[in-house]
């Protein structure tokens, strides 16, 4: 499938790019699209497994076909759907739903459907379920391929898919979402322990606040983790954020039984919504980050192997 990217507005888009520029592009582009796809298999835009990493590098491959002269420099690049590079995927796919969706996506698409979601002034309902602190850095990263503030970069799918048009001021939303988010933190939480059968290293754990979606680490054995299904369990692991505050999955390192009375050791987030707070912040020219409205989370002064000691007791 091939794709534009048109460059305008500054001296040097003349119909030429220089290659550190162009070495800058590529390197964001796929940065980006590369977390975006990430988010969607594993749940986490940095999260990194030996099976899907192999997979990944075909998946991503992002060719460089033509550039056009004109008013403007345009790049012409082809990309494929994931459907001929992610056979098989339906069991490392983080959200089984998107099983209908992904196969006719591409590298181009994700990185533009990326963009659209951070600056949507409704994204998902103020959701963001697609986007983490990792995945936004890189979309903040990108405002260093502007030249000035009048450039504009756009990218097109030659007409089939609405042009995403990109200017400085666009990072400015971008920059407060990301300092709006809690970055990933070491956690606790209680609940009963479901497998979810279509995939080996993904849980659930059902909790009074509702499910939260688990990922187990590498080093944890299978047999260790089934011991514990169906039973109420703690684990401990390092929670990863949406934009909106709420938990999008735990990457679960310990796991110990527990008694059905233990609840979420974290409390919601306070009620204004992450637009409201963005709009605030913009008009007031600040830069905000939560994190320390984060409450109720472990670690805190205990030991680790004290607070699992008197789980079990």
């Amino acid at each position: 499938m091939e794709y534009e990217i048109r460059l305008s507005g500054a001296e040097e888009d003349n119909g030429a790019i220089e290659f550190s520029r162009l070495t800058s592009l590529a390197n964001g582009v796929k940065n980006i699209a590369r977390g975006a796809l990430q988010i969607r298999l594993n749940g986490f835009s940095r999260y990194n497994r030996k099976s899907a990493s192999i997979k990944m590098q075909d998946a991503l491959k992002i060719n460089l076909i033509g550039l056009k002269e004109n008013d403007s420099t345009v790049l012409l690049v082809e990309c494929n759907p994931f459907s001929e590079s992610l056979q098989g995927i339906q069991g490392e796919v983080f959200n089984p739903a998107l099983l209908t969706t992904l196969p006719a996506l591409t590298p181009m698409s994700l990185f533009m459907e990326a963009f659209r979601e951070a600056l949507s002034a409704n994204s998902s309902d103020g959701t963001y379920e697609w986007l983490d602190r990792p995945l936004l850095t890189d979309l903040k990263n990108f405002r260093k391929i502007f030249l000035n503030k009048e450039e504009v970069i756009g990218f097109s799918n030659r007409g089939s898919v609405p042009e995403l048009k990109l200017h400085q001021s666009d990072f400015e939303r971008i920059n407060v979402l990301e300092e709006l988010t809690p970055e990933s933190k070491e956690i606790m939480i209680a609940g009963r322990l479901d497998e979810l059968k279509f995939i080996g290293y993904r849980v659930r754990l059902e909790t009074p606040n509702g499910p939260v979606n688990g990922v187990v680490k590498d080093s944890m054995k299978h047999e260790e983790v089934s011991s514990f299904w169906g039973k109420h369990v703690t684990v401990i692991g390092r929670g990863h954020y949406k934009p909106n505050g709420k938990l999008s999955f735990i990457e679960i390192s310990r796991i110990a039984e527990s008694s059905s009375r233990d609840a979420l050791v974290f409390r919601t987030m306070k009620a204004q919504s992450i637009e409201q707070q963005i709009e605030s912040q913009l008009k007031a020219g600040q830069n905000y980050n939560r994190l320390n409205e984060l409450v109720g989370q472990w670690p805190g002064d205990e030991p680790l192997d004290k607070l699992l000691s008197q789980l079990s007791e």
